[in-house]
């Protein structure tokens, strides 16, 4: 897995350093991507003892438009991170309607109305604000060791694939237990939203 993943982050990066990409944007069921990313570690969480969590909150659009491989692909590599250096407690997946983010984006994605944030979250070491800073740097890697050795290629090429999208990402932490990594993104084109419904998490997905 590590050596794919390195693999992968080389040809990413080489793509994104010289523009050899296409962007598909298309109408992706957010639920449904959701339910999949997690699913694919569902195994893993519950050998561990973890429980992986997903939710959408009330005024989440059901759609989105942008380019779903990419999103995946985001999203696979910050809960592959969270459940394996989670030891206990849990991992959640959880979408939020949001704002545009104050920094960070281009002004017509700033403009383009509606917003999402999803939230890789895990109860595993804090990340402190230098790292926090730096971690989503090529080749950072937390010099503690607690959250595990790494590249220091996947979050920063995640964070490249966010700014592509029209999106970024961004990382919050006490520092001390916890962390989670926050994918904003526009929604594209409006969209009705989700009819207001139980706003909390869905119950523990089964391994």
């Amino acid at each position: 897995m590590q050596l794919r993943r390195l693999v992968t982050d080389l040809v990413d990066l080489g793509a994104l350093g010289s523009g050899a990409y296409r962007i598909r944007s298309e109408p992706v069921r957010l639920r449904a991507l959701l339910d999949s990313c997690a699913e694919s570690f569902a195994e893993g969480a519950h050998a561990k003892g973890l429980t992986l969590e997903v939710g959408l909150r009330s005024g989440v659009p059901p759609l989105i438009h942008t380019d779903e491989a990419r999103l995946r692909q985001v999203l696979t590599v910050l809960l592959e991170n969270a459940v394996r250096l989670t030891q206990q407690g849990s991992v959640s997946l959880l979408a939020l309607p949001a704002e545009p983010p104050p920094g960070g984006v281009s002004q017509p994605a700033r403009l383009a109305g509606t917003w999402v944030e999803l939230h890789v979250a895990d109860t595993g070491p804090g990340i402190g604000e230098e790292d926090q800073r730096k971690l989503l740097q090529l080749f950072h890697v937390l010099k503690s060791g607690e959250r595990g050795a790494g590249s220091g290629l996947s979050l920063a090429i995640a964070a490249r694939w966010c700014a592509v999208l029209g999106g970024c990402l961004r990382i919050e932490s006490d520092g001390e237990s916890g962390s989670s990594f926050v994918v904003c993104l526009p929604v594209g084109q409006a969209a009705d939203p989700e009819p207001v419904g139980n706003p909390d998490l869905s119950p523990p997905m089964p391994a």
